[in-house]
């Protein structure tokens, strides 16, 4: 991971050593020796830092932190000055010198249709693309269209410009001040614009970069991040059109991935970011190929949903009231591919009936299955068929939830009471009653078991937090004054991932990938689950989700009765 720089640049080195992490600080400064006293300014960063793990940990957060770290006041400061480690810098350090000198030597004309911080990015789009070309096949980047290619190109921008664009909006405040005080009327719109790029996108980018050494590496890592991902799905979208090997020639003719003859396909469309990004800032990428032919390309194994399909085709096979639709998923090495499916309406009332009847249905067997985390996102309603693309959460273990979902010990914990707020709860209970009968079949019971046996023996997913709270302490981490410094981002972190964690070993792992603008994601081989079927389980969930029902229907109206008399 670390590498020895043979002629490194001071001005680049400079920012890398302000911008390192606690972590990477500790792996290159661990044996350094503490002399001197700490001044007033130490002093001061030490109470801010103390105040942090404090608020949100308590009095003595502070001290067991230092304790567990093994360090102490005097040694994290040592650690915020290791000018005399500039030949033991991360990886990531090569990669911001590449984009350092790609900003010094190339010019950007800014774009008023983008926001500040997306042409504060452009440059680093560029210069990711630029190093796509020279790392993978010219043949891998054919299978691009240039709308496809374009996609991609707006995905990184995207992502750095939700990192960066607080740190943006506080510069722009800045300049809009020193118009003012320049005696410079202040424009809005284009004349601000250029007003602000008046040095030039590059330059300017440059000299933010350097005003916040912690995003810089945030943004050399996400470059990095995002050259990786791509890379490795050309080349996974390679063996996946062509599995017989096939030189990639827009001309020939070869066997596909589908037995038949006909052109090799170009990816014509693509949609990126279509799930939180994890291990690496990889996401779930929907693929459409020339011939409209359309799969989602998912980076992770996608064992658990190749065994949930399986499962619900035998469940077909066995004569179930209403057959479910079944998606075909390929399984590779640390990637799958599943069939893609169009999300439509339901067209008329049997539909609607149908659907959800079938919701009901899937309700119960996630609840027996011991599913968490099914939220709207992970269900795809094509017609009158729920269709669950997302399965790594089931058999979730009850220590590993939070203590408030925990001590709801119901078929609300599934996460998919939300879908069933505007439906017929008298379709979703009927639904729900026939598969609970269907698994109280002997034979079905029988084939239940073996088949949890074997998925069990797949790691699947662990959900210690709600999605939308590592979302909010990655946004917190984004604060301008946070980002001056990579020990203070870190820190930060370090304290926010402590609210209502105990695991030091959890908490260090929560903030190494938040500060790479990843959500954590965590995994572990399932326990045993006992199946609950019996009534009073049946009666219970099934009270739980005509309650649900019941309450948004009474608030809505009771809004909606608010909202007439205003």
């Amino acid at each position: 991971m670390y590498q020895t720089l043979e002629q490194p640049d001071d001005f680049v080195s400079e920012i890398a050593l302000r911008g390192l992490t606690l972590h990477e600080r500790l792996r290159i400064g661990r044996a350094r020796k503490c002399f001197g006293k700490i001044d007033n300014y130490s002093l001061e960063r030490v109470s801010i830092w103390r105040s942090w793990f404090e608020g949100t940990g308590g009095r003595n957060a502070w001290l067991r932190f230092l304790a567990q770290e093994g360090l102490s006041e005097a040694k994290l400061i040592c650690l915020d000055n290791l000018a005399d480690h500039k030949n033991k810098l991360p990886d990531w350090s090569a990669t911001l010198g590449r984009i350092f000198d790609y900003l010094q030597q190339t010019a950007t004309k800014s774009d008023s249709r983008l926001s500040v911080c997306e042409n504060l990015a452009t440059p680093l789009v560029n210069f990711a693309w630029h190093e796509l070309a020279t790392s993978t096949s010219r043949s891998h980047l054919r299978l691009l269209s240039s709308t496809a290619a374009l996609e991609f190109a707006r995905s990184l921008r995207q992502r750095l410009a939700r990192t960066g664009n607080e740190a943006a909006q506080w510069e722009v405040l800045v300049a809009d001040a020193d118009q003012k005080f320049m005696g410079v009327e202040s424009a809005a719109g284009a004349k601000s614009h250029d007003y602000f790029f008046y040095a030039g996108v590059s330059k300017v980018t440059l000299h933010f970069l350097q005003n916040y050494p912690a995003l810089a590496r945030l943004w050399a890592v996400q470059v990095t991040s995002w050259l990786r991902f791509v890379c490795d799905f050309l080349r996974h979208v390679s063996a996946f059109a062509y599995p017989a090997g096939g030189r990639i020639d827009n001309r020939q003719i070869i066997r596909t991935r589908d037995s038949c003859w006909r052109h090799i396909p170009i990816i014509s469309r693509l949609e990126t970011d279509l799930s939180d990004p994890h291990e690496g800032n990889r996401t779930v990428i929907r693929v459409r190929f020339a011939d409209n032919d359309e799969w989602f390309y998912k980076p992770r194994s996608g064992l658990q949903e190749s065994a949930w399909f399986e499962l619900l085709d035998w469940i077909n096979i066995r004569g179930f009231a209403r057959s479910f639709q079944i998606l075909t998923v390929v399984c590779k090495d640390r990637h799958c591919w599943i069939k893609g499916v169009r999300p439509r309406p339901c067209r008329n009332r049997k539909e609607a009936e149908d659907y959800g009847f079938r919701l009901g249905a899937l309700i119960c067997l996630i609840d027996v299955l011991r599913g968490v985390d099914f939220h709207p996102a992970n269900i795809v309603g094509a017609g009158d068929q729920p269709i669950v693309i997302d399965c790594e959460t089931l058999f979730h273990p009850a220590t590993a939830l939070t203590a408030y979902v925990r001590a709801d010990d119901s078929v609300a914990r599934t996460g998919m009471l939300r879908l069933v707020q505007k439906m017929s709860v008298d379709n979703v209970a009927a639904g729900f009653r026939a598969m609970h009968d269907f698994l109280r079949q002997r034979s079905v019971s029988q084939h239940l078991r073996r088949w949890t046996s074997r998925l069990q023996r797949i790691p699947g997913r662990n959900v210690y937090r709600p999605t939308l709270h590592y979302y909010e302490i990655l946004q917190g981490s984004l604060a301008p004054s946070v980002l001056t410094n990579g020990l203070e981002h870190s820190l930060w972190l370090r304290a926010a991932c402590r609210i209502d964690c105990r695991s030091t070993r959890r908490v260090q792992a929560e903030a190494r990938a938040l500060q790479n603008a990843d959500i954590p994601v965590f995994r572990s081989r399932r326990g045993k689950v006992k199946i609950d079927l019996s009534e009073k389980k049946l009666r219970n969930s099934i009270a739980t989700v005509r309650t649900t029902v019941e309450t948004v229907a009474s608030s809505v109206n009771n809004y909606q009765g608010c909202h007439v008399q205003r």
